[in-house]
């Protein structure tokens, strides 16, 4: 078992995985000591017989969330990261991977959950280069356009070369050789929070711009589009204040 480093000031607890199964299960049905304890003891997270406020109502968020979320991120360098989130009246919790094997568990206000998923998924500013677009790609396209392996990124750019119209052609360069990220974010709502269904965001970071990618005809509608125009669909993918009180 890894040690457990919590920081009040952060609103940050830093374990495994497993430890971290561990304490929303006692969260939900508190039992005897157990080893897990001890450490968030030691890490200042649970003293007599009772978790940290602001800890408390980040494991709230867990057991009691009015939407779960699911932030999948993938690089150019083949690194994907799968980060998961709870949004509740009172407070937001993110499960976010960290070094050596190692997540953290972030608290903070539902106000907070857009620049949260900003920095996640590195949203800042890109230069805008007037670009092609929307058009309609195959899933199988993207995906290779879009590859860890640049080699496989240009093997598909060169059959949109040699055979694709010349919109295809801008996009499938824009997208294969300044490829630097490509991010989904699911928003789902839970049966008792009184709403349901989901919202989902589907984003393609390259050099020269951001894309948008929604489902289209038979394949994928990838167009450009900005960075606050992310930051806004960020906003509305979230529940509204009268959805969380």
């Amino acid at each position: 078992m890894t040690p457990v480093r919590f920081d009040a000031d952060t609103a940050t607890l830093r374990l495994d995985q497993e430890s971290f199964a561990a304490l929303v299960a006692h969260a939900a049905q508190p039992t005897g000591d157990t080893a897990h304890l001890t450490e968030l003891r030691k890490a200042g997270a649970f003293r007599d017989g009772q978790y940290h406020p602001v800890l408390e109502q980040g494991l709230d968020a867990v057991l009691n969330p009015v939407c779960r979320l699911e932030i999948r991120v993938a690089d150019a360098h083949g690194r994907e990261d799968h980060c998961d989130g709870w949004v509740a009246g009172r407070a937001a919790g993110f499960l976010l991977p960290a070094q050596s094997e190692l997540c953290e568990f972030v608290v903070l206000h539902p106000s907070f959950v857009p620049e949260q998923l900003a920095r996640i998924v590195g949203l800042g500013p890109r230069p805008r280069v007037p670009t092609a677009g929307p058009l309609e790609l195959g899933t199988e396209l993207l995906d290779e356009l879009t590859a860890s392996d640049s080699g496989r990124r240009a093997g598909a750019l060169q059959r949109v070369l040699d055979t694709g119209p010349e919109e295809a052609r801008a996009i499938a360069r824009a997208l294969a050789n300044g490829y630097r990220a490509r991010w989904e974010v699911v928003v789902r709502w839970l049966p008792a929070s009184g709403s349901t269904g989901e919202r989902a965001m589907h984003v393609i970071d390259t050099e020269t711009t951001l894309w948008a990618v929604e489902p289209g005809g038979t394949g994928l509608l990838v167009g450009p589009t900005k960075p606050t125009a992310v930051w806004r669909l960020h906003v509305t993918l979230l529940p509204r204040d009268e959805e969380l009180a």
